[in-house]
């Protein structure tokens, strides 16, 4: 009666093992295809994808380069701002302009069929100065200052807050690695479990329950492995858009 139940125990978990690879398979066939319609590949053409250890290299090469799509907004409207004041103060400066012009005249006489041809040139120098206009460059003057001062404290507030993303983003990242460094030593030593609990199990030490107790527990470290590798790409990833650095 013990063997018959030692036994049933063992099959609940070789089943719960079987359904848990076939979604695995089914989840990892699904994503080969996501990946092969990104790439323009057919769903039915064979593709090598390259096998990626879980280890703790970073995605990030370039920390110190930041720039953000945000900050390059803001100070192209600040050129353009800085062009529409230059423009505003070449205004109220006069404009000295030469001109030319050549000409000829013909004086035809019909009493006497004759006729003349005058040859003419003028040149001269003109100058406009608008002394007066209604006020319109004084404000469009406070307008473009106003604008300006925006501009300004729009891109101090921006560097404020990249900066801060930013540093919030890099102590995520650390955060996940150490988990994910934390996850791989409990990985370790579940694994060590479990093998001297296979070995207990042979020698009848130990029963059927503490071997699928230590076989649910290094399942549940690969996990979290997983999991925690995950999320570091994720941290990674988002420090990156933070700093601009996804193109």
């Amino acid at each position: 009666m013990i063997l018959a139940t030692e036994l049933d125990k063992m099959n609940i978990t070789r089943l719960s093992l079987q359904n848990q690879e076939q979604i695995l398979v089914a989840n990892k066939e699904k994503t080969e295809n996501f990946l092969k319609l990104m790439i323009g590949k057919n769903i039915n053409e064979k593709v090598e994808f390259a096998q990626e250890e879980v280890v703790q290299k970073s995605l990030l090469i370039d920390q110190k380069s930041i720039n953000p799509l945000e900050l390059k907004l803001i100070e192209a409207q600040q050129k353009l701002n800085k062009a529409e004041r230059q423009g505003i103060n070449m205004s109220y400066l006069p404009v000295l302009s030469m001109y030319g012009t050549a000409l000829y005249s013909y004086n035809y006489r019909p009493e006497s069929d004759f006729g003349k041809g005058i040859n003419g040139a003028i040149v001269g120098l003109k100058l406009d100065w608008t002394l007066f206009d209604g006020l319109e460059k004084m404000h469009k003057a406070k307008q473009n200052k106003l604008t300006r001062q925006k501009l300004d404290n729009q891109l101090d507030y921006a560097k404020k807050q990249l900066e801060v993303n930013t540093e919030n983003a890099k102590k995520q990242v650390e955060i996940q690695l150490q988990s994910l460094v934390t996850s791989q030593e409990q990985l370790e030593l579940s694994q060590k479990v479990q093998d001297q609990a296979k070995f207990s199990y042979e020698q009848g030490v130990i029963s059927s329950n503490d071997l699928l107790k230590s076989e649910n527990d290094l399942y549940q470290a690969q996990t979290n492995v997983v999991v925690a590798y995950v999320q570091l790409r994720m941290a990674e990833l988002e420090l990156l858009k933070i700093t601009g650095n996804i193109k």
